[in-house]
């Protein structure tokens, strides 16, 4: 893995509950280049999030990874595999929040409701760098002024509850940016806020990939900002990646599916009021009840008779592209 931060194969967390047991995601491989961003998306429940939990070691009962490695190589050029790392332990620790760091998608939640925000970002830096506190407070507010917080002196000394849902989101990207990450994991970093901030978080997270040779995990719906913010993609389908690539391949030439599903529904600036919008027929199946054969069949409008058969393996159709369909195989 020498020009990868981390290279996970085979990587599969299942939540067992009453109903059954639940494939989150069922065996997934890929790897995350040094200083680039790799997009994911795909529909609500598909694995996006609990794959980027499985890699931060933070999958509660009754969740559990079951299999796989995910690789890591840390700022000493040391490769360990997370799954064998205690999730509690002091080495995994040190390595959450400071090599890889996460930007969640509901900072209410997220953030502590009764420490001000000045004090968890400080404390995020001391515990890692080792500043003393005048100098994590002045990093402090300095990384508040970055993710464009008005009034960065007087908001470090305010609570979560007294935030807007916006304040709160670019809080919590200021906490993952305060260490400067190897990894950062971005869970929909851009939900709460508004178009003209967005830009600039998305112009922030650049600028600190290129200055701080820092990777990025991208998770978000919209692709547009995985057209704008990503150098590769993958698209998964009920915890399963059903196509990787180059994001100029798969913006130009999609290949499953169910990718071209997604392509067709975005709405166009060029369509008349009266153009229905384009959806993916059906729904996603009960994932306690996956039958064999492809996940998607019951939607696509390609299926054959393999489909409903075999599963179909991630196959090479060109360089760097990667899909999951009978037609391609």
């Amino acid at each position: 893995m020498q020009d990868n931060v981390i290279d996970i194969s085979s990587l599969k967390t299942f939540f067992y509950l009453e109903e059954g047991v639940f494939p989150a995601i069922d065996d997934i491989s890929f790897k995350i280049k040094k200083n680039k961003t790799l997009g994911v998306v795909g529909e609500s429940g598909c694995g996006k999030s609990v794959t980027a939990l499985s890699i931060m070691r933070l999958i509660d009962s009754p969740g559990r990874t079951v299999s796989g490695e995910i690789i890591f190589k840390t700022n000493n050029n040391e490769e360990i595999d997370l799954l064998q790392i205690d999730p509690m332990s002091k080495i995994m620790r040190s390595i959450r929040g400071n090599d890889i760091s996460m930007i969640f998608q509901e900072p209410m939640t997220a953030m502590n409701p009764v420490f001000t925000i000045g004090d968890q970002i400080i404390e995020v830096i001391r515990l890692h760098k080792r500043s003393n506190y005048d100098e994590a407070k002045q990093k402090t507010i300095d990384i508040l002024k970055d993710v464009g917080i008005p009034s960065p002196e007087i908001r470090i000394n305010e609570y979560p509850h007294q935030q807007s849902g916006g304040i709160r989101q670019r809080a919590m990207i200021a906490m993952a940016l305060s260490c400067n990450p190897l990894l950062l994991i971005a869970d929909e970093p851009t939900t709460a806020l508004d178009v003209t901030i967005q830009a600039q978080v998305l112009e922030l997270m650049k600028n600190l990939q290129k200055n701080y040779n820092t990777s990025i995990l991208f998770i978000t719906h919209d692709l547009g900002v995985i057209s704008e913010m990503c150098d590769d993609v993958i698209v998964m389908y009920m915890g399963k990646i059903v196509e990787q690539a180059s994001v100029i391949d798969l913006f130009n030439n999609p290949k499953h599916p169910y990718t071209i599903g997604l392509m067709n529904s975005i709405p166009s600036i060029d369509s008349n009021n009266q153009t229905p919008l384009v959806t993916i027929k059906g729904n996603v199946p009960n994932p306690f009840e996956i039958t064999k054969g492809c996940r998607f069949q019951s939607r696509c409008p390609n299926v054959m008779d393999i489909c409903k058969k075999e599963e179909p393996k991630l196959t090479n159709v060109s360089e760097s592209h990667d899909t999951s369909c009978f037609l391609y195989n």
